[in-house]
């Protein structure tokens, strides 16, 4: 039976409601005193409460596919790359790399992971973001050459160093530079709420958080301030997971003169009102169309962008709200899309997307000057 079948969802549901009927049912004869009635009530009141957790997981599951299969909640094979877990230690290490100074010799060999807060002046907003630098940038023949820039949004709720630990971002794209697939590009991760714990959707809200106004206009120039990479749109891109791949699509479709390419890993394209955003608009209809993709597509002219959307298709919901998105699609936007088989919404299944990923943004991403290591054919 399918972890995420209807019939499995109801059997779990029948067996939670028939355990605590037969839990009041016998009640009565496991009342008295001594040591076994005692623990016979205790394990019938342990049952229920069990039986009523594995129901509101099974329930959730049902709703987001964090788990499509037995196999993939038990930590097997889905078709998705295996991504080890690895904490933080004292050390300062995150996803296998040391975290803030390394020696020149070690950053021009595996590159250099920084952890920093990063400010907006316009926005007047900003957070911790893991800055990382491959390593042709440390390389003296490069030492005039401006990098592409990958800024990386987390879901929401999340943390940056979930997408270094998990997603094997940084080992993916520095194994497909040595395949001659990609070209060293700056990764920026960060969190796309920075008004924690609401879930901002990544809006000027009125009268609230500017956060558009952060990603669009105050990152890129602070980045582009402190470090030695591309200043013009086709050097930059915007991803993300989940909130974060509606946040990448949004911001830059509202900003093509800010980034020329955007990834959604499972997003959707729908502007979200719920409890956890409350009211980002105002109670203004023009203003929450203006934040919703499949809206400006209907009703605005295509930016030039390009645009890499990826989903399971055992995420309904997702398969659906993306088919609809790229139905409204046109030029001079350009939409591609990549598919997995089978998986749920979890960092296993987006691991294995990244190959994939990163090397369409290397199709897209152009640096302001050639390096040796970047001569890549430009791809569609």
């Amino acid at each position: 039976m399918s972890l995420l079948s209807t019939p499995f969802l109801a059997l779990v549901v029948s067996v939670t409601i028939a355990t605590c009927i037969g839990t009041v049912a016998l009640w009565n004869r496991l009342s008295g005193r001594g040591a076994a009635k005692l623990a016979s009530r205790v394990a019938a009141i342990i049952t229920c409460q069990v039986a009523a957790v594995v129901t509101i997981a099974a329930l959730v599951n049902h709703s987001f596919v964090f788990f499509s299969s037995w196999s993939e909640l038990a930590g097997g094979g889905t078709g998705a790359a295996t991504v080890g877990v690895q904490a933080l230690d004292p050390g300062g290490k995150v996803g296998g790399f040391d975290v803030g100074n390394v020696s020149a010799a070690t950053a021009r060999r595996q590159g250099q992971l920084i952890f920093r807060w990063v400010a907006g002046r316009r926005s007047h907003l900003g957070t911790w973001a893991y800055v990382y630098f491959p390593p042709q940038y440390f390389a003296p023949a490069n030492s005039h050459e401006r990098f592409p820039v990958a800024v990386w949004l987390t879901g929401y709720p999340g943390t940056p160093g979930e997408i270094v630990r998990y997603l094997g971002l940084i080992q993916t794209m520095n194994q497909r530079v040595g395949h001659g697939t990609a070209r060293p590009t700056v990764l920026v991760v960060l969190h796309p709420t920075l008004a924690p714990p609401r879930d901002t959707e990544c809006a000027d809200v009125p009268h609230g958080p500017q956060v558009e106004t952060y990603l669009a206009a105050d990152l890129p120039a602070e980045v582009r301030a402190s470090y030695r990479v591309s200043r013009d749109r086709t050097g930059w891109a915007l991803a993300g997971l989940s909130t974060g791949g509606f946040c990448a699509v949004k911001v830059a479709m509202r900003h093509p003169d800010a980034y020329s390419a955007a990834v959604s890993v499972s997003g959707y394209y729908h502007a979200v009102l719920d409890t956890t955003t409350g009211s980002l608009y105002g109670g203004r209809a023009t203003l929450r169309n203006d934040n919703d993709p499949e809206w400006l597509l209907s009703h605005r002219p295509a930016p030039p962008i390009s645009v890499l959307v990826t989903y399971s298709t055992d995420e309904a919901a997702t398969a659906a709200d993306t088919a609809r998105f790229l139905s409204l699609a046109r030029p001079p936007m350009a939409t591609y899309r990549l598919i997995v088989p089978h998986g749920g919404h979890n960092f296993g299944v987006f691991a294995s997307e990244m190959p994939a990923v990163v090397d369409w943004l290397a199709a897209r991403l152009v640096p302001e000057s050639s390096m040796s290591v970047q001569a890549l054919p430009r791809r569609r």
